[in-house]
């Protein structure tokens, strides 16, 4: 994986930054569908076996690196290392996660508008290879980037590169922290999208908090973990030698190691259910979805608006954003206001709440609480030209 965060010491900013861009990731007006359930069930499924092979491939590499079955120079926090999965199992899970999700046929999610879900746009350092999310196959190639980017350097915090062989306290005391990590981190995979997967059958439409905080088997996880750490580490091993998170006692050790095996699990957890705001592209497809980018409409049509070139990326955006609007005697310096929905035309036109005119589609079915919330979060997100 080439591009891991090498700066591993963001734990607060990780737990933070995922809670903020989850909560309000899947839309909160309407229930989701038999269909939409088992496409998001599938996701978190198959991201979670992704979360455990990788971390069980790479802890198997350190391993075996540390026995000499593996060359001193490979880099076992890498899962693209010639010498980390010699086996492959990192490469079907990836690709049966794949096909689960988004196979032409077969696949749960395929057929879905995954935008209608909170899949929007794939976070950085993810967004390079996956610029945008258009469909179910985006999403899962979006998830498994973000997946492996954080079980990787996870790892690499937990494990480092010690030079081999390491004695045998430090051997015993390396290995533990590989084991236990990942046992901790497999079961906050296991345990939130249970909780979540219940919430959202019951109703929900967004990342039940319940689900994100403190969970009686992740905690006792963690609880026996730090035990195995303190037994296992304690002196006369050399944790300047094993250098996991380049502590010297093992408070600190387990601090370090499960803090970041608890932020880990809840940033992958909370993507597989959305990610992302909406985009200026996602709301042209909803338009041209819509009808309301045709001919017929606000093409050429005389009674269009001067919206005729909604279809244009670059031209389209700027007649929402910088041209103004009167209507029944009210005038609007723009059609979208950037941030604030509540005094953008376009809201108001679209959800009937304006007395200028008709709302629009005109003639045509009044846009569901999903779509309305596509438009206002981009609007709210800044309205941006993405």
């Amino acid at each position: 994986m080439k591009i891991r965060i090498e700066n591993l010491a963001r734990v607060v900013t990780v737990v933070a930054a995922a809670t903020t861009m989850l909560a309000i990731a899947a839309p909160a007006s309407a229930q989701f569908s038999n269909d939409q359930l088992k496409c998001r069930q599938t996701i978190a499924k198959e991201t979670a076996k992704l979360g455990k092979t990788i971390g069980k491939t790479l802890i198997s590499c350190h391993k075996n690196r540390q026995k000499g079955k593996v060359a001193a120079g490979n880099d076992c926090n890498d899962v693209d290392a010639p010498e980390t999965d010699l086996k492959g199992k990192v490469t079907k899970t990836k690709n049966k996660m794949t096909d689960k999700i988004a196979d032409p046929v077969k696949g749960k999610c395929t057929p879905l508008a995954v935008g209608f879900m909170g899949y929007h746009q794939c976070p950085a350092p993810c967004d390079i290879p996956v610029p945008t999310i258009g469909d179910a196959s985006d999403v899962a190639a979006c998830l498994i980037c973000l997946t492996e980017n954080e079980v990787e350097t996870m790892v690499a915090a937990a494990q480092d590169s010690p030079t081999p062989p390491l004695g045998k306290d430090e051997s015993k005391c390396h290995g533990a922290i590989g084991k236990n990590l990942t046992k901790h981190f497999d079961t906050a995979l296991k345990e939130r999208p249970k909780c979540q997967n219940a919430a959202e059958s019951a109703g929900a439409t967004s990342v039940d908090a319940a689900c994100q905080g403190s969970i009686l088997k992740i905690d006792g996880a963690r609880t026996k973990g730090e035990a195995k750490l303190t037994s296992s580490c304690a002196p006369p091993t050399d944790l300047v030698a094993v250098n996991s998170c380049s502590t010297v006692d093992t408070a600190s050790l387990n601090t370090c190691v499960f803090d970041d095996s608890d932020a880990r699990g809840l940033s992958v957890f909370e993507a597989m259910y959305g990610f992302g705001e909406p985009t200026w592209t996602a709301v042209q497809d909803l338009f041209a979805a819509t009808g309301c980018a045709s001919g017929f409409c606000h093409g050429n049509s005389p009674g269009g608006g001067n919206l005729g070139d909604l279809d244009d990326f670059d031209l389209g955006h700027d007649e929402l954003l910088l041209e103004a609007v009167d209507c029944a005697g009210s005038t609007f310096l723009s059609r979208v206001v950037a941030g604030d929905p509540n005094n953008s035309f376009l809201m108001a036109k679209l959800n009937g709440s304006l007395d200028c005119g008709v709302q629009m589609p005109l003639a045509g079915t009044p846009y569901t609480p999903e779509q309305l919330e596509i438009v206002e979060r981009w609007i709210l997100d800044g309205a941006q030209k993405n």
